[in-house]
């Protein structure tokens, strides 16, 4: 999930991930266990990195520059016109156990809704709609952000996909919920 830089929502996202992997039932049966909560900044500087590159590259070539400063998007991630800071949290678990997968999947997905509710119900509402593909739990669209802010990025993320992978192998070996073929 991806939330605006908030102290008080993240030390309240950070007790209610703690109280739930404190829970004693939790780790009960588990020889090796580990969990925890990735805090991923996306400062500013890192947000505006492809857009600056770009400017950078078009002036470099001489070129006039098609889009003025904070219009239109330079990446997939369509981050380069927030204004301000933004947080990706990842909630990770390890374990040995196999037959105990569907306890701690229900459980992490408990404890990411209840965050993003904490982040909805903050003033203003807190909850980005970015998703990291690679942090992203089973649940989440993360291709939403591309539907809804600038429907054309979906069609350079098959563009890129017919270039790079034009026989469907990732897309095969993806064990994943987040296929560029279901982007719709």
């Amino acid at each position: 999930m991806t939330v605006r830089n908030d102290p008080t929502l993240l030390a309240q996202i950070t007790d209610l991930v703690a109280t739930a992997l404190q829970d004693e039932t939790f780790a009960r049966g588990e020889p090796v266990l580990q969990a925890g909560m990735l805090v991923q900044p996306l400062t500013l500087p890192h947000l505006r990195y492809a857009k600056n590159q770009a400017q950078a590259h078009a002036q470099a070539q001489g070129q006039a520059q098609e889009q003025k400063q904070g219009q239109g998007h330079t990446n997939l991630m369509l981050l380069d016109d927030e204004d301000e800071a933004l947080i990706l949290l990842s909630l990770e678990i390890h374990y040995l156990n196999a037959s105990h997968t569907e306890r701690y999947t229900a459980l992490l997905n408990n404890v990411l809704s209840r965050a993003e509710d904490l982040a909805r119900s903050s003033t203003p509402n807190a909850l980005h709609p970015f998703r990291y593909v690679n942090y992203a739990a089973q649940g989440q669209d993360v291709w939403g952000m591309l539907r809804e802010k600038e429907s054309g990025m979906l069609e350079l993320v098959r563009d890129v996909q017919r270039r790079y992978d034009c026989q469907g192998i990732f897309e095969r070996m993806l064990s994943g919920g987040f296929r560029i073929g279901k982007l719709g």
